[in-house]
């Protein structure tokens, strides 16, 4: 199982695209994608696989950032898969908050696009 990734960096133009495949531990379905901005957690330490002392930066002043061309995809049907673009799949649009403080949300800006909007550092 893998999956495609397209990242641009909207400040100097610079893209890639990465297939990456899945990693060899755990459980992978392969029967969701996922569209993300957030910020990264550090751990202190590691028992195992579990993060210890997560510590949260603040999330970047991003301002709105558009994901277009936003489809899902299954292996082996086609090059690319049999693609269907999100808005024909069920949809969680999540905020980000660090309670009570709104961070990020996002809402559909068409049918295979989605718009962030960052509200606050922490």
């Amino acid at each position: 199982m893998a999956g495609n990734f397209y990242l641009h960096n909207i400040s100097t133009g610079q893209f890639t695209v990465v297939m990456e495949n899945a990693p060899p531990v755990g459980t992978f379905l392969g029967n969701s994608a996922e569209w993300i901005v957030e910020r990264p957690t550090f751990c202190t330490a590691f028992v195992g696989d579990q993060c210890i002392g997560p510590i949260l930066p603040d999330l970047s002043n991003y301002g709105t950032a558009v994901m277009f061309n936003a489809y899902a995809g299954l292996a082996g049907v086609g090059k690319f898969g049999l693609l269907a673009p999100y808005s024909n799949l069920p949809i969680f649009a999540d905020s980000m908050f660090n309670d009570p403080n709104l961070l990020s949300s996002v809402k559909s800006t068409g049918k295979s696009s989605m718009q962030f909007t960052w509200s606050a550092f922490h």
